[in-house]
């Protein structure tokens, strides 16, 4: 069972993708507030929850260096993340300046949504799924 008392709990750390071994998956937000009435996900995984800030930044570099070139940050709403004041915005800004990093992906279901007009994001050459 979860440890609901501490919201880092629910993140697994870094998954390769065995098929591509230069792609990589990131986890950087778990749960949903949405409460749909066909689905379970928020009374499964509960509330929306982002990982720290600097473990994600942390675990990209760990990535880059195991060769990975591709990475896609995953989560049921990647548009929500937010962790020590820092938006999606400024995960995928500060992911671009880790060398060997040259994809990003992400599910971008609201994540126009959350980044402000004018915003600009570094280039990253990003996959949208």
């Amino acid at each position: 069972e979860p440890d609901t008392q501490n919201p880092q709990a629910f993140f697994k750390e870094t998954a390769p993708d065995e098929l591509n071994p230069a792609k990589a998956y990131l986890t950087i937000s778990h749960g949903c507030n949405n409460f749909c009435s066909y689905c379970i996900i928020p009374y499964v995984r509960g509330r929306v929850r982002s990982k720290n800030f600097d473990k994600c930044i942390s675990e990209v570099k760990e990535l880059a260096n195991s060769g990975h070139k591709e990475l896609v940050l995953a989560g049921i709403h990647t548009g929500q993340y937010y962790s020590d004041g820092k938006r999606l915005s400024n995960l995928i800004n500060e992911i671009s300046k880790v060398d060997g990093i040259t994809y990003t992906g992400e599910q971008m279901t609201e994540a126009s949504n959350n980044i402000k007009k004018g915003e600009i994001l570094l280039e990253l050459k990003p996959i949208i799924y």
